[in-house]
C-alpha cells in the first residue's frame, strides 16, 4: 500500500447527543450500522395486561420513560406508555406502532415497528420489521419515576435483548458492557488521516480523537459525500474490509474504548475516478457520523471516490486491523 501526503485535516465537534436502538446508525441517511450479533442474555418475559391496566412502583407512582434527553425533534420520552419513540434525526432511532404488554415492573415491554438494517445495507435500503422495545432500570429522573434504560431489537433476525449495551434515557448517554459511554460528537475531534492507494483504489482514514472523559466506538461511522449544492450524491456501504484494509474477515466488531486523547480510526476506500464504467458522482464535502450517534460533521473531501466503502472502527490511527 502506498501512502499519498495528506491532503488536510479538518477538526470538529458538535454539541449534541444521539440514536439508541439497537443498530445504532450514522448519519441521518446513512447509519447507521451493522446488525448487532444475537446476545446470550434471556429475552425479557413479556406480562400480558390489559391496555387500561397499568402497574406502578412501591410509592404509587406511574414511571414515564425517561426524560427528554435531546435538543429537539424527541416523541415518547418522558411519558406513560408512548405508542411513538423517537430520538430525533436518525430513522433507525424511531420506533412507532408500540403496543405495550406491560408497564410498571422492573422491566416494560412492548413490540412495535422500526426500520431493520442487514449487515452492509445502508438506511435507504433497510426495511421496516417487528421489533421489541424493553425498558428497564426503574428508578428516578428528574424527581419523578421513570425507567433509565431503553432498547430495542429484532427477534426475527436472531437479535435479543442485552441489558448491558443500552442508552440511559435520563442523561442521553449510551452505556455499553464496560461501563463506558458510547463516545458522543461533542467530545470527538473528528478528522482525515493519510490518503491511501492501490491498484486504482483510493481511500481515507476517518480519525476520531476523544477530548473527554473515557469512552467507548463501537461498529461502522456514516458516510455520506455532498457535492457543491450540499445534496447527497453518495451513501457509503458498509463492509468489514476491502483492498486497502480494514477488519479481517469474521472478526467481531470491536468495542474501542478511548481515555482522554487517545484515538480510534476507520478506513473508507473506493476506486479512483476513470477506472469504472458507471458513473461516479462528484462530492466536495464528506458528511461523518460517529457510531452510534445521530449528528455528522462535514468535512472538505480532498478527492473524488467512487463506489465508497467504510470499514468499521478500529483502535489506533492506521484505520486496518486484518
Amino acid at each position: 500500500m502506498k501512502l499519498f501526503p495528506r491532503m488536510f485535516m479538518v477538526m470538529v465537534a458538535l454539541a449534541v447527543l444521539g440514536g439508541c436502538s439497537k443498530q445504532k446508525s450514522g448519519a441521518a441517511a446513512a447509519t447507521t450500522t451493522s446488525s448487532t450479533p444475537p446476545s446470550t442474555s434471556t429475552p425479557p418475559s413479556i406480562t400480558s395486561t390489559s391496555p387500561s391496566s397499568t402497574a406502578t412502583t412501591s410509592a404509587g407512582a406511574v414511571p414515564v420513560l425517561g426524560a427528554i434527553w435531546g435538543p429537539g425533534g424527541q416523541a415518547g420520552y418522558a411519558t406513560v406508555r408512548p405508542t411513538v419513540i423517537d430520538n430525533g434525526g436518525d430513522p433507525t432511532g424511531r420506533v412507532t406502532n408500540v403496543h405495550w404488554q406491560s408497564w410498571g415492573g422492573s422491566q416494560a415491554t412492548a413490540t412495535g415497528t422500526s426500520l431493520y438494517l442487514a449487515p452492509n445495507q445502508i438506511v435507504a435500503e433497510g426495511t421496516e420489521e417487528t421489533a421489541t422495545v424493553v425498558a428497564f432500570n426503574l428508578g428516578t429522573c428528574q424527581g419523578k419515576a421513570a425507567y433509565n434504560a431503553l432498547e430495542w431489537y429484532f427477534p426475527d433476525h436472531g437479535q435479543a435483548f442485552d441489558p448491558n449495551n443500552y442508552r440511559n434515557i435520563c442523561t442521553g448517554d449510551n452505556v455499553t458492557a464496560s461501563g463506558s459511554s458510547m463516545c458522543t460528537t461533542a467530545q470527538l475531534t473528528i478528522s482525515l488521516g493519510v490518503m491511501q492507494s492501490g491498484l486504482s483504489h483510493y481511500g481515507d482514514i476517518l480519525l476520531f480523537k476523544n477530548n473527554g472523559p473515557t469512552c467507548a466506538l463501537h461498529g461502522y461511522p456514516g458516510l455520506d459525500a455532498d457535492n457543491a449544492a450540499g445534496v447527497a450524491v453518495v451513501h457509503a456501504q458498509r463492509t468489514q474490509s476491502g483492498y486497502l484494509g480494514g477488519l479481517g474477515q469474521g472478526v467481531a466488531e470491536p468495542t474501542v474504548s478511548l481515555t482522554t486523547g487517545q484515538t480510534a480510526s476507520a478506513l473508507f476506500e473506493g476506486y479512483a475516478p476513470g477506472v469504472l464504467s458507471t458513473p461516479c458522482p462528484a462530492y466536495s464535502t464528506l458528511v461523518v457520523t460517529p457510531p452510534n450517534e445521530t449528528h455528522p460533521v462535514r468535512l472538505l473531501s480532498p478527492q473524488t471516490v467512487c463506489q465508497i466503502q467504510i470499514h468499521p472502527v478500529v483502535p489506533g490511527a492506521s484505520g486496518d486491523a486484518t
